[in-house]
């Protein structure tokens, strides 16, 4: 009695139930499909952490900016203090650490927009110590290009 007369009746059949069913909330449809209703409800919600935004950590460190740095002939950004870590421990000639590519000049610029970037993101948790900062006080003043090269 149940039997469908041909397959053209099977096939509108499916397609009316299926409009049917895209038509109710899924947790209706999952419901009449037997579903219990605890499947329903909403996962427990973990207590926030605070991440670290990528885009704000150096690619050195992987810590947020403290004092950010870029360097002129690549566009590339860098905590300050790892880039001239980095050129005085590589031995080699002058190369930009993301790319590989070689350099001819030690000039850093400070990323005033990552600064700003860096205590906005800040400011949305004022009670947050980033990750290898001491305090939340403990960013240096910036300095100019001629001071840093000195540095190297």
């Amino acid at each position: 009695a149940n039997s469908l007369p041909n397959n053209r009746c099977a096939s509108l059949w499916s397609i009316t139930s299926l409009r049917s069913a895209l038509a109710r909330p899924v947790t209706a449809v999952l419901a009449m499909a037997g579903v219990p209703p605890a499947i329903f409800d909403d996962p427990p919600v973990e207590p926030a952490t605070t991440d670290e935004p990528v885009h704000l950590c150096c690619p050195i460190t992987h810590v947020l900016y403290r004092d950010p740095v870029f360097t002129p002939e690549t566009g590339n950004t860098y905590e300050r203090e790892a880039i001239v870590k980095f050129w005085q421990q590589s031995g080699r000639p002058l190369r930009d650490p993301l790319t590989n590519a070689p350099m001819t000049s030690k000039a850093l610029y400070t990323n005033w927009d990552k600064r700003r970037e860096v205590a906005a993101w800040l400011a949305q948790y004022p009670d947050y110590i980033p990750s290898g900062w001491s305090s939340r006080d403990d960013v240096p003043p910036a300095l100019p290009a001629e001071t840093t090269s000195t540095l190297l």
